[in-house]
């Protein structure tokens, strides 16, 4: 079932008996397998508490990095570099270095930091089946923090929602400002699995039913609840950054040569 209404959808993302799903059957026995099982926004109950508040702290430890400064200094390194896409090129690329630089990671490991997340996000966030590339990548990933653990797992969950998520919001705050509308949502909906039978919205959900949240009808595009995204002032902060790049250099785009995915979201914006 899908869940539309506003104070359906946070009675959902608020209730305790409705847990993010499992790991999809694409993801075999590995390290990126493991990974995911120790992310926060994949657990619940007092797992997710532990975890939840390894992140918290490490965002409390980071705030003070200049996060939308170094975003508009990367941007615009990348625009006067030949950049050719505001997505391919500076949307999956800027974040991801601005959060790696914050958490440490040298100038010179930044391009082998964001490959490795990009391999294991195209597995854990996109549903692409298992690979022993992924599986390295998330090795080299926990050693360059430390070796597994709870400390490199909150590190590589920060770099691994930095990826995806800050990259569509501001593909999307571009898109709002090139085509003068209403930026929509960057994250379009989430799903939950009922642990037992529960209500809502008068209907009641059997355990193991899953539910999908419409998070952009009821503008939640941050969530809400435990799981609500723990980064978003520092992701609000890269966006404002990247955008204040874009006015310096004057960049443009042509509206009429965006690509769309299925879900009507740019995927491709072509720099004039």
């Amino acid at each position: 079932s899908i869940i539309m209404s506003a104070a359906d959808a946070e009675a959902a993302l608020f209730s305790s008996s409705l847990v993010p799903p499992p790991a999809p059957t694409t993801l075999q026995p590995g390290t990126t397998a493991r990974l995911r099982h120790d992310m926060a926004r994949f657990t619940s109950g007092d797992d997710h508490a532990a975890r939840r508040g390894h992140i918290d702290r490490l965002i409390r430890a980071i705030d003070a990095f200049p996060f939308a400064a170094d975003a508009t200094r990367r941007t615009i390194s990348a625009l006067a570099d030949g950049a050719a896409d505001a997505v391919a090129d500076i949307a999956y690329v800027v974040p991801v270095e601005t959060m790696a630089s914050a958490l440490g990671v040298a100038e010179a490991d930044l391009n082998t930091v964001r490959s490795d997340v990009r391999a294991v996000a195209e597995v854990i966030g996109r549903g692409q089946p298992s690979t022993q590339n992924a599986d390295d990548a998330t090795d080299r990933l926990e050693a360059r923090f430390g070796g597994f653990g709870h400390d490199a797992t909150a590190r590589l969950s920060l770099l691994y929602q930095t990826h995806d998520a800050t990259a569509a919001l501001f593909a999307a705050t571009l898109l709002a400002e090139l085509t003068g509308t209403i930026r929509r949502p960057a994250v379009s909906s989430t799903a939950r699995v009922a642990t037992k039978a529960t209500e809502l919205a008068g209907t009641t959900i059997s355990a193991g039913d899953m539910v999908t949240i419409d998070l952009e009808t009821v503008r939640l595009e941050f969530g809400a609840g435990i799981h609500r995204c723990p980064g978003r002032t520092i992701a609000e902060r890269m966006v404002a950054g990247m955008m204040h790049a874009f006015d310096v250099a004057a960049a443009d785009i042509d509206p009429t040569t965006i690509g769309y995915g299925a879900d009507e979201r740019p995927i491709s914006m072509p720099l004039v």
